[in-house]
């Protein structure tokens, strides 16, 4: 099993590294459509970086090495369930607005407004859902061979209103929009086009906006699947009524350490469930970077770092030719 460790440190390494790169001028080029395009691959580039640290520090072991380091990154892991499609549902609502009211020649007052749902929705809502989780955390957190740091979220009946349904809810939101925006794509290309063409900002062109919505659908299936499989396994696993606050913090300091060939062998179902919570991250931050990171104007961008370099270094050349030349005569 330490190979499939090894496999998804490389795999998460690159999906960081990929899903840098559309970031960088979404963020140079941000405008009040693309907060949630930001957002989406902040969330999953961040928990693609922290599961990738984590298989590399807990390979083959279970040894308490960095406690402040699990603090946050469980706090990360619970809030990126959440912020991914929350992200995904603030790109499909900006797009269905906007295709839909023609809101090319929006006013500051009215981009100001929309940037600030959009975080409300990308931002807020995960930042809230990492708060609330700590109500149902029954101890500090775990550390799984090869996985390391860990959750420990108690199985109460409050536990599906203040973590469980919330990627569930928000899922099915994004995807009512993605669906209306697929619509929307096939049946009216012709004034779509005409709209687009009308749109201050480069970045979002026909390729893109169809882009946009099929990584909607494809992070919602993983990303959905796995949280509806979270609800089953705490269903048949059977949730206890909330205790209070006093019996399921009673030992809130303690670490549980837990080698693969326990937390693997816990039920096939709940193996699966560990081992797919973090892949679903890389391949979500690897969408990204496919839809985003490998269309013309993608090409473009690369071709013009590229000739940046290039002439950069020519220029350093041609300094040290002349100089070399001073010194000969």
């Amino acid at each position: 099993m330490t190979a499939v460790n090894h496999l998804f440190t490389v795999c998460a390494l690159f999906a960081f590294t990929s899903a840098s790169v559309p970031l960088t001028w979404h963020l140079t080029e941000a405008s009040s459509w693309n907060a949630g395009t930001c957002l989406f691959i902040f969330w999953s580039g961040l928990s693609s970086l922290v599961w990738f640290v984590n298989s590399i520090v807990w390979d083959g072991n279970i040894v308490n090495w960095t406690p402040a380091w699990c603090d946050v990154s469980t706090r990360i892991a619970i809030a990126a369930v959440v912020g991914i499609p929350a992200s995904m549902l603030a790109i499909q609502r900006r797009i269905y607005y906007m295709v839909r009211t023609s809101s090319s020649n929006e006013t500051v007052n009215q981009r100001r407004r929309a940037l600030a749902i959009d975080l409300l929705i990308g931002l807020a809502l995960p930042i809230l859902n990492m708060i609330l989780s700590v109500i149902v955390q029954g101890h500090r957190f775990d550390i799984l061979e090869d996985v390391g740091c860990y959750p420990a979220i108690v199985n109460t009946s409050l536990t599906y209103f203040l973590v469980t349904l919330w990627p569930i809810f928000i899922g099915i939101a994004a995807l009512v929009f993605t669906a209306l925006n697929l619509s929307y794509a096939r049946n009216h290309r012709h004034s779509l086009d005409s709209w687009l063409e009308c749109t201050p900002s480069q970045l979002l062109t026909f390729s893109s906006y169809r882009r946009l919505v099929i990584l909607g659908f494809s992070a919602f299936v993983l990303s959905f699947w796995l949280s509806v499989q979270d609800l089953a396994l705490q269903i048949t696993a059977g949730s206890v009524a909330w205790p209070g606050w006093t019996v399921v913090h009673a030992d809130f300091g303690r670490v549980d350490q837990v080698p693969r060939g326990i937390w693997a062998a816990g039920g096939k179902d709940s193996g699966l469930a560990v081992e797919l919570r973090r892949w679903v991250s890389v391949w979500c931050a690897l969408s990204a970077f496919a839809l985003l990171g490998t269309t013309r104007e993608a090409g473009e961008r690369y071709r013009a770092f590229g000739r940046m370099i290039l002439r950069a270094v020519g220029g350093k050349s041609d300094q040290r030719g002349d100089g070399s030349g001073d010194i000969k005569r």
